[in-house]
């Protein structure tokens, strides 16, 4: 089941987060020595300002009651660019992987958008050696815009991010 996050929600939330900055760390800008200093009260309040129903915040892939994956969707607010929505933070349990979920979670994304009726781009960034998630974007008919070069600093050096997006109209 795919639904709204609640800030409700928010420990699921922040378990789910610490692990993917824990089995990923190069897929995020964020680090999991960074957000593991924030309370559950953080990530409730990040979940709030986030939520504008039906179509932007916190989407969640369920499994009965388990928070198994998850991303963000928002839109630009500024109003030469609010024809824009942003997907963020994308990530999939590792034990749910290569089950599709994933993909049906960005189906859902890219259907909320597809039915904004002044939603006309989808937009990401993805780290450029995560091959996994370009690929399925690419499923989706996302096209690579350009590669933004060093944009992470690790302490193994630097990662780049590519830029994806998805015509609606």
């Amino acid at each position: 089941m795919i639904k709204l996050i609640l800030p409700i929600e928010a420990s699921q939330v922040r378990e789910l987060r610490l692990l993917s900055l824990e089995t990923d760390p190069d897929a995020f800008v964020s680090t999991y020595a960074y957000e593991s200093q924030f309370d559950i009260d953080y990530y409730s309040r990040k979940i709030s300002y986030n939520l504008v129903a039906p179509y932007f915040g916190y989407w969640g892939y369920y499994k009965q009651e388990l928070l198994v994956g998850y991303a963000q969707l928002i839109r630009e607010q500024l109003p030469r660019v609010n024809h824009i929505a942003d997907i963020f933070e994308f990530y999939v349990h590792p034990d749910f992987r290569r089950q599709g979920l994933g993909k049906d979670l960005l189906n859902h994304l890219v259907q909320l958008c597809k039915n904004h009726p002044d939603i006309e781009l989808l937009q990401l960034k993805v780290t450029s050696t995560n091959q996994p998630a370009i690929k399925l974007y690419e499923a989706f008919n996302f096209l690579k815009t350009h590669t933004q070069e060093n944009q992470i600093k690790t302490n193994q050096g630097y990662l780049d991010e590519t830029i994806m997006c998805l015509s609606l109209r």
